[in-house]
């Protein structure tokens, strides 16, 4: 399974495909750094504000968080197109299922993870600095469907989200209140 995210500010692009992560900055076009995955198939991906993390989510439903620092430390040409040593990480394990959706909180900060898959239930994890055991989380549950897309908006503090079959909802995230904005129908195929 392929997957790719990039910032906010349109400088990093990282994909994915099968394990091996891809990092692109729009400085140093031909400059792409390259690590594997030590997981399960990486099934999500998303990059933060600043550009320091990137969030991978793999079908165990473990979820890693690498530093990008010592990614981008000064290396020699010979390598910027081979496997760069894995920068560091921090793991969590809490989705039984395959992670689906990843979205770091919008700002500056990005101290907050969204995560969510087939449980139905989005999770935000407050991240803290490599070293730290684990982070806290909160829990939003019963949302209907299986979460594949998160969007997170921080002036009204919502999260809009895409479940399967095809749905979009909206989470007020301090009221936890939730209202269903589309709801897809779907129909046979004329002649089945």
């Amino acid at each position: 399974e392929a997957c790719m995210d990039l910032s906010a500010d349109g400088q990093l692009l990282v994909a994915s495909s099968g394990n091996q992560l891809y990092v692109w900055r729009s400085g140093a076009p031909g400059d792409v750094r390259r690590w594997e995955h030590t997981g399960a198939p990486v099934t999500a991906l998303s990059v933060d504000a600043k550009r320091e993390r990137v969030a991978v989510g793999d079908s165990s439903g473990v979820i890693s968080v690498y530093q990008l620092q010592s990614l981008f430390q000064s290396v020699d040409s010979e390598q910027k197109q081979h496997s760069q040593g894995a920068p560091l990480r921090q793991r969590w394990h809490w989705h039984a299922r395959p992670v689906r959706a990843l979205c770091f909180g919008p700002g500056s900060s990005s101290t907050t993870l969204f995560s969510g898959g087939h449980e139905g239930v989005l999770v935000e994890w407050h991240l803290h600095q490599i070293g730290n055991l684990q982070p806290t989380k909160r829990f939003y549950p019963r949302l209907g469907g299986p979460i594949q897309g998160i969007a997170v908006e921080p002036q009204t503090q919502t999260a809009a989200l895409t479940l399967y079959p095809g749905s979009l909802i909206v989470v007020h995230l301090p009221s936890y209140s939730s209202r269903t904005l589309l709801r897809t129908v779907i129909a046979p195929f004329p002649g089945s």
